[in-house]
């Protein structure tokens, strides 16, 4: 019997499944990275620290960046059944360029035997991996799969009990992280199975040492439903068709009437039926098994259970749930086979069917859990208590040292607990331990763990508190030489200091300047961090003993801007530890030449300084002339008018502007020359383009559109003629053919000036088709019989068309389709018949009608014909001529044939069998 389970990312499937009461090939595939980013890999750890902390390990993906899309992805793929890389966070941005240690454990039965093992890997970018101690090989970076590593190696290294695998990762740049596959087959009476992540709540409770489980939880399922079928007994095995078990997260779960026993009682709801309808009621509770626990017996002993009741047990080597015979309870039954073989270490979803297959009631008094002959009583939570809220005096660094207190935190089981503290940027263990914490409050967790899987969070705040104000001081008193009218430059914050107990101090002090003759007090404060504050002042005294100094500009020689111009001369300055006045004799504007401009500066006191300045002014600029932009114009003539605009030119004195420009323009360009001259003589010229081009096309009038009738198979049309008008000379022509076709012929006329500028237009020609063919028939005789019963006669018809030379022509005789130039003969007969005889047709009837149609390629139809009677019996003696229907005349037939076909009559042989024959 072989059994194969594989765990894939975040369960294991069970692919088949039979009671394992002896020793047989069980098969375990540890997935690592199946799941979408974000989720933690529930069996792969990672340690920053060489292994002393564990944290679960994230399926880790790209972060939406360009060239990084979102999702799990790695641009070497992965192994196959996998869908994720393994990563310390999912986007991975943690892990880079340092080295990672991993590890994923696994479960194997105490009598396992022949293992065989292999493991592949992808590996960004170097990994090193070892099985409980033993260095199995390496894995160097790029798309490696496969099983490189020793199998022999890898599967000697196996031992009974909790193994190990370490991944010991080195990363060097861009995206980390890993990605496996292990594959281990032994011979065993008890599953393979892979333990949960030490971090996670199982892993937690499967290392505390103690076996556990949760409190019985019930969910009262569906409706009750009809079995289709009669129950053999109660409880039958065939009662639980329609169970289906609510998955763990199901909204129907809630606590047992009794968490340690059940004791569940009810009414029954079924109406009526006995063992032919069931209603469901499911209980469930979660074991948990220590590591390298042997189990060795595991039953659900049962009292009061009616009508009957199954186990169905979950875990990783089973995550579809195991169902086998012994699993069955029934009315009345004690408990269940031994169910140690579908044990595994580690969590154990244990779920108990109860049915009810009759009316009489609904019970499960008592269901308790019993593993390796101890009964396992259901663990409750432990209580956290964080202590009351603490606040301290900053002891220095902005910081102070406090005691937390997890003292009142207890267990109503009594077991051990472990204690666990954070807050923002700090963490701490033990039930009383002292950290470092900044000003400020700071809320605190505190997680208490039973190690049998159960948790509680209690919270508390630190306050770090500062009340003490800074030292300051400002410094000694100081004497300084003023070095300018407004004083002296001083900065007391260059000799000011202060300090705090407990964090950095800021001074504020009057900002650096300078300050005037005379004696200043000068305040300097300090702030902690806090916001507690201090202050100090000190004495600052200005002097002053210095007589002023003047600075005069540098000589000016500047162009003329006017008559008069303005000149900037610039502006003295003087300095001097009092206000200085300084004044000077420049007019407003200067005259051409040299003029000297005299300085003084006056201080407070009267003391004054003079200097003198050269200001000359020269004219050696020409005008500024502006000539108009070049311009382009569409002729208006053979020799054109054109807005050429005027120039401009501006000077200090008067200017004269002129041009060569003249009246007209020819086609092309005309370079037209400007000149200003101002009133000493200096002139400036400049050109401006002037160009007259042709680009405006001939205004062409075509003539109208023409329709006619067709005056033979190529028709003359006169189709008129189209005129153009422009500044210069026009050809017009067409592409006009001799004749027309039926139909629409488009005539394109252009009309061309002597600049190669044209103009097209199109003409519709139509010719139509509306005259019938011209069409005619007769019927030709060639002879008559003896008694004027019978004639023969030759069919003779045409047609004619104007617009088609072959018109369709057809022709019937009495509804008979007849050939132009057929023999015929007609036979006086009161019934009407056709046949052929040796060859010629022979037609019946008292009179007789040849019609000729013509259809040509229009569709007009045109038609003739001709018509014979024989004569009445009472009339032979008389020449067939007065009794012939003929409209020879009007289908162009002669007389004379009439006469000659009359005369035959006189010859007719009565033939009276022939008689007989057309009566």
């Amino acid at each position: 019997m072989v059994k194969k389970f594989i765990v894939i990312g975040l369960a294991a499937m069970l692919l088949a499944v039979a009671a394992p009461a002896m020793a047989a090939t069980q098969t375990l595939t540890i997935l690592g990275g199946n799941g979408v980013q974000g989720d933690l890999d529930p069996y792969t750890e990672f340690s920053t620290d060489g292994g002393t902390t564990w944290h679960q390990a994230y399926m880790s993906g790209g972060d939406g960046s360009p060239g990084n899309p979102a999702g799990c992805w790695h641009p070497w793929g992965v192994i196959s059944g996998t869908s994720c890389w393994i990563n310390q966070d999912p986007l991975n941005t943690v892990g880079i360029n340092i080295t990672t240690l991993y590890r994923v454990r696994f479960n194997v039965p105490a009598d396992a035997v022949n293992p065989t093992a292999s493991i592949q890997l992808k590996a960004d970018n170097h990994a090193d991996v070892s099985l409980n101690g033993t260095f199995l090989g390496s894995f160097e970076g790029g798309p490696l799969a496969g099983n490189p590593l020793p199998t022999a190696v890898f599967a000697s290294a196996v031992q009974p009990g909790l193994n190990e695998i370490t991944i010991n990762l080195n990363d060097w740049g861009g995206i980390v992280g890993f990605n496996y596959r292990i594959d281990l087959t032994m011979d065993s009476s008890k599953p393979l199975s892979v333990a949960p992540a030490s971090s996670s709540p199982a892993g937690i409770a499967a290392a505390s040492g103690n076996i556990s489980r949760t409190g019985w939880e019930m969910n009262r399922g569906g409706s009750w439903s009809f079995l289709g079928f009669s129950l053999p007994s109660h409880g039958y095995s065939t009662a639980y068709n329609n169970a289906v078990i609510p998955p763990v997260g199901d909204a129907g779960w809630g606590p047992a009437p009794n968490s340690e026993t059940i004791g569940f009682s009810e009414y029954s709801i079924l109406p009526g039926y006995c063992m032919q309808a069931v209603d469901y009621t499911y209980f469930q509770t979660f074991v948990t098994v220590p590591f390298n626990t042997d189990v060795t017996q595991f039953t659900i002993a049962f009292s009061g259970i009616d009508d009957g009741g199954r186990v169905t047990i979950f875990n990783s080597a089973y995550p579809n749930g195991i169902l086998v015979p012994g699993s069955y309870v029934y009315l009345g039954g004690s408990g269940t086979a031994n169910l140690a073989n579908y044990i595994v270490p580690g969590e154990n979803r244990v779920v108990v069917t109860q049915v009810d297959d009759c009316p009489t009631g609904n019970n499960l008094q008592v269901a308790q859990v019993v593993l390796n002959g101890q009964t396992i009583s259901h663990n409750q939570p432990p209580v956290a208590d964080a202590g009351a809220a603490q606040t301290v005096e900053c002891s220095g660094s902005s910081s102070a040292n406090v005691t937390l207190n997890g003292a009142g935190s207890s267990d109503p089981d009594s077991d051990p607990l472990t204690y666990s503290w954070s807050w923002s940027g700090g963490s701490a263990t033990g039930v009383n331990p002292s950290a470092s914490f900044p000003l400020g409050t700071t809320a605190v967790s505190l997680t208490v763990n039973d190690g049998q899987g159960h948790t509680a969070t209690a919270g508390t705040t630190v306050t770090v508190q500062d009340t003490t104000a800074p030292t300051v001081s400002a410094g000694p008193d100081v004497t300084l030489e003023a070095t300018g009218a407004a004083g002296a430059a001083f900065d007391v914050s260059g000799q000011s200091s202060a300090s705090d107990s407990c964090c950095a101090v800021s001074i504020t002090a009057p900002a650096a300047g300078t300050y005037g003759l005379g004696t200043h007090s000068l305040t300097v404060s300090s702030s902690d961090c806090s916001g507690n504050t201090s202050g100090d002042s000190m004495l600052l005294t200005v002097v002053d003993t210095t007589a002023p100094v003047l600075t005069v500009p540098a000589a000016v020689t500047a162009e003329a801007n006017a008559v008069n111009s303005t000149v900037a001369i610039g502006s003295a300055t003087a300095t001097d530890i009092f206000a200085v006045a300084i004044t000077s004799d420049a007019p407003a504007t200067f005259p051409l030449g040299t003029t000297v401009v005299t300085w003084t500066a006056t201080d407070a006191n009267g003391n004054a300084t003079s200097g003198t300045q050269n200001v000359t002014v020269v004219d050696t600029t020409a005008p500024v002339l502006t000539v108009p932009a070049d311009v382009i114009a569409e002729a208006n003539a053979v020799n054109s008018t054109v807005a050429i605009g005027n120039a401009t030119a501006t000077d200090i004195f008067a200017v004269t502007v002129t041009s060569d420009a003249p009246a007209i323009y020819p086609l092309g360009t005309t370079v037209v020359t400007w000149t200003a001259v101002d009133a000493n003589g200096n002139s400036s010229t400049g050109t401006q383009n002037v160009t007259v081009v042709d680009t405006t096309a001939p205004v062409l009038t075509v003539p109208a559109d023409v329709t006619v009738e067709a005056n033979g198979v190529m028709s003359t049309v006169n189709i008129g003629n189209a005129s153009a008008t422009d500044i210069f000379s026009v050809i017009v022509t067409s592409d006009a053919p001799a004749a027309f076709a039926l139909g629409t012929t488009v005539v394109t006329w252009t009309a061309t000036d002597a600049n190669g500028n044209a103009t097209s237009g199109t003409q519709n020609v139509t010719v139509v088709d509306t005259t019938a063919p011209t069409v005619t028939a007769q019927l030709v005789p060639i002879s008559s019989g003896h008694d004027d019963d019978d004639a023969t006669f030759q069919v003779v018809f045409s047609a004619s068309d104007i617009a088609d030379p072959n018109p369709v022509l057809t022709a019937t005789l009495n509804g008979v389709t007849v050939t132009n130039g057929q023999i015929v003969k007609l036979e006086n007969s009161r019934k009407d018949k056709s046949e052929f005889e040796h060859g010629t047709l022979e037609i019946s009837g008292a009179s007789f009608t040849l019609t000729a149609t013509a259809t040509d390629a229009s569709g007009n139809v045109g038609t003739a014909s001709d018509a014979y009677a024989f004569p009445a019996k009472h009339e032979k003696s008389k020449k067939g001529d007065d009794d012939r229907k003929s409209e020879s005349k009007s289908k162009d037939r002669g007389d004379d044939k009439s006469s000659k076909s009359s005369g035959k009559d006189d010859d007719r042989k009565s033939d009276s069998k022939k008689s007989k024959k057309h009566d």
